[in-house]
């Protein structure tokens, strides 16, 4: 059978396609080949995803980075920037030793078996 999809707005109101088929009559046009144009589910709500659990994402928490003993020690400001193994010095926390990045301006730093996230590279307020 030799079908051709064609588009007829005036019969469908803009809702759909005709099939065009050759070897049957107008009335079987209609009713047998009429696609929509439109996909299953449209206009729906879609479910929201599943949230990840925190524990899946891939951490490396076990590995420890030894501190850079090459370094000075700084004292610890948001407006620098510090990379893996870098010693500071926070006013609460006491000594610690940066472990990696823990996002965009943020870091891991460990302090005495503890580990924090505190920020860093952020730029300073201007007044």
């Amino acid at each position: 059978m030799l079908c051709m999809y064609v588009s007829f707005p005036e019969i469908l109101g803009n809702r759909g396609l005709l099939c065009y088929c050759l070897q049957i009559t107008l009335k079987e046009r209609l009713s047998a080949c009429y696609k929509p144009a439109w996909e299953h589910g449209a206009g729906r709500p879609r479910p929201k995803p599943k949230p990840r659990s925190r524990t899946a994402q891939a951490q490396p928490a076990d590995q420890v980075v030894e501190a850079d003993l090459d370094r000075p020690v700084r004292a610890y400001a948001f407006t620098d920037r510090y990379e893996s193994g870098d010693r500071i010095e926070h006013p609460t926390l006491g000594l610690g030793v940066v472990q990696g990045l823990a996002g965009t301006m943020k870091i891991h730093v460990l302090f005495d078996d503890k580990k924090s996230v505190l920020v860093h590279a952020r730029p300073s307020e201007q007044v």
